[in-house]
Formats: structure tokens, sequence, C-alpha cells
């Protein structure tokens, strides 16, 4: 009997087939866990923005009023709003992607866009907690309900 050592056309097209489709799905949850990679970056300065608030309201005596203009914190507030800019693939000289609501005494409301879930916000206010919301925060206006999350 005559018999041939090795693979076959077949064998190898089968093969090198499977190769590329477990490449195309590490490739595709590398893509994803970059995402969700800048997604912790962008939690986490908004997590500092709050923090900022937390100090001026602090200095102010129990006040939140106007605490992103504040001079303790200005400097600081300017790297955090780039940072996020910045992880979220926004170009230079565009306004923030943030949205920082300071126009009342007892409460604030700061979020930012999700990178790698689309139409959502990381958003926090004088209660303390980060949520995901549909929303950026509301604009103020005198009268209108405290600076929430939505």
């Amino acid at each position: 009997m005559n018999y041939q050592s090795g693979f076959g056309l077949a064998e190898l097209v089968i093969v090198i087939g499977i190769i590329g489709i477990l490449a195309g799905l590490i490739l595709a949850s590398a893509g994803q866990g970059k995402k969700d990679a800048v997604d912790a970056a962008i939690e986490n300065s908004v997590r500092q923005m709050r923090w900022q608030a937390e100090i001026v309201f602090d200095s102010q005596k129990g006040s939140f009023l106007n605490w992103d203009q504040h001079s303790l914190i200005q400097s600081e507030m300017g790297i955090l709003l780039e940072e996020v800019d910045d992880q979220y693939g926004d170009s230079a000289g565009a306004p923030y992607v943030t949205a920082v609501r300071s126009g009342q005494t007892n409460d604030f409301c700061i979020s930012a866009p999700s990178r790698a879930r689309p139409g959502s916000f990381f958003c926090t206010d004088a209660r303390g907690q980060l949520t995901l919301t549909s929303a950026h925060c509301p604009e103020y206006s005198e009268g209108q309900s405290p600076l929430r999350c939505p």
C-alpha cells in the first residue's frame, strides 16, 4: 500500500479557517476591552470632579454655588475636563464633552459621555453616587428642582 503522510488541502483550509475565526474573536474582544478601559478612565475623572466639588463645598462653608469656578480647584478642573475629552476622542479646541452644573447652593451635577456605551453618560451629583444615565445633567433655571442626575 502506498500511504502519503501529511495534511491534505482540505484539512489545511479548515485549520486556517478556524484560526481566522479565533483571531477575529480575540481582536473583537480586545477592542471592547479598550473601550471599557477608556470608560474606566472617564468614570474616574468624573469621580475626581465630584471630590473637587466637595473641597469647594467645605471651603465655601456649605455651598456648591459656582464651585467649578473656584480658584482652589480651577487648574485641577481644567486638567480633568481635558482628560475626559482626550479619552472620549473629542477634538482639540471643541467645547468640553463633560457637563458641569453648579448653579445651586445645595446641589450640583456632573456628567460625561461613555465611549463603550453610546448614548449613555456617567453622572454624579451632591448625593455622591456615580450612575450610568441616558442623558447629560439638566440645565438649571432659577426655581427649578435640584440639580440631579437624570
